[in-house]
């Protein structure tokens, strides 16, 4: 199959979807273009959920170009005219304006961010925010930074989806509904239990503090297959791949988020910008490979991520280029 990334072989799903957007609606695409654009788009469900995302954001954009066009009293038939020819207008004219609002966007916002999930959601914090969640039986849930949760709560079933970031739940007894959170292509079912659920970019982490979860996959992606995870146990796992085994943690390093901290042993540069990321507005790019290859260990707050990822990076004797919402980090 042809390589399909831009020449930023780095890009996000949700860039290259921009870029899509942009050439499927240009008048010069052809047949070749579009045929791309659906291997694009079989390639995995990450890009054609960005690329519904996008096309959500730009609908939005025309409606609010067509709505802001006044009404003159008793014209209504006129008046819906006007308004489809404005949204046409801006559908071909505007095309450019609203990419680069788009890009705008995307820049500013985490990589974990998703505007139809927090849209969908029930519950949701911005970026920097813990919040505590009481349910209606009594669960009691704390939000991560950047987090967005759906509750379904029936007769016969407690059901909370987890759209994206980290939440944890202490679950209240009911002998009757079990509790389960879903989060990408599994479901973690509460055995009388405290846990940590993290979600992101169709990778998730399920971390017990108290007694056991069982972990469920999707009977669409592993048919089947169910992990239980014991108190002081972690299990990672990603949309289209096997379940790791459960693996031990520490306890302390796994709920320093809920402190507003961040306790790491022996990890990437990479993997902790890539946290920080989540705290603060806009994007965090390395420069280079070997860069984030660089190991940390340390406990860091996460109150000020902006400060944090300085210290950290002249703590390295990295260079760090601030370019608006984005960062580059470099030797």
């Amino acid at each position: 199959m042809k390589n399909l990334q831009t020449p930023v072989e780095k890009q996000s799903a949700r860039d290259q979807a921009v870029d899509w957007w942009i050439k499927i609606r240009d008048e010069a695409a052809d047949r070749d273009t579009l045929e791309l654009f659906n291997l694009w788009m079989d390639q995995s469900p990450e890009h054609r959920e960005a690329f519904a995302e996008t096309e959500q954001i730009f609908k939005a954009f025309v409606q609010e170009a067509a709505q802001s066009a006044p009404i003159a009293p008793g014209r209504t038939a006129r008046s819906n005219d006007r308004r489809r020819r404005i949204s046409s207008i801006w559908s071909k004219a505007g095309l450019a304006a609203a990419a680069c609002w788009l890009l705008v966007i995307h820049a500013w916002l985490p990589s974990s961010y998703s505007i139809i999930g927090r849209i969908s959601s029930d519950y949701h914090t911005e970026i920097g925010e813990n919040r505590k969640v009481v349910l209606a039986d009594g669960s009691e849930l704390l939000l991560d930074s950047n987090s967005a949760i759906r509750v379904d709560y029936s007769e016969h079933s407690r059901r909370v989806e987890l759209l994206y970031g980290q939440a944890r739940f202490n679950v209240a007894r009911d002998a009757v509904r079990s509790f389960d959170v879903a989060a990408g292509q599994a479901t973690i079912r509460a055995l009388g239990t405290v846990f940590d659920v993290y979600f992101a970019n169709g990778h998730a982490r399920v971390v017990v503090e108290q007694h056991a979860v069982n972990v469920m996959a999707d009977p669409a992606s592993v048919d089947g297959l169910q992990v239980k995870v014991e108190e002081g146990q972690q299990l990672t796992y990603g949309d289209g791949m096997p379940f790791d085994l459960p693996e031990q943690v520490d306890l302390e390093q796994a709920r320093a988020w809920q402190q507003q901290k961040m306790v790491v042993t022996n990890r990437s540069l990479a993997d902790v910008l890539a946290e920080l990321g989540r705290y603060r507005s806009g994007r965090i790019f390395v420069a280079d490979p070997g860069v984030g290859q660089l190991r940390i260990s340390g406990a860091f707050s996460l109150a000020d991520p902006q400060q944090t990822m300085h210290k950290i990076c002249m703590a390295l004797n990295l260079q760090t280029v601030d370019l608006g919402p984005w960062v580059i980090v470099r030797r």
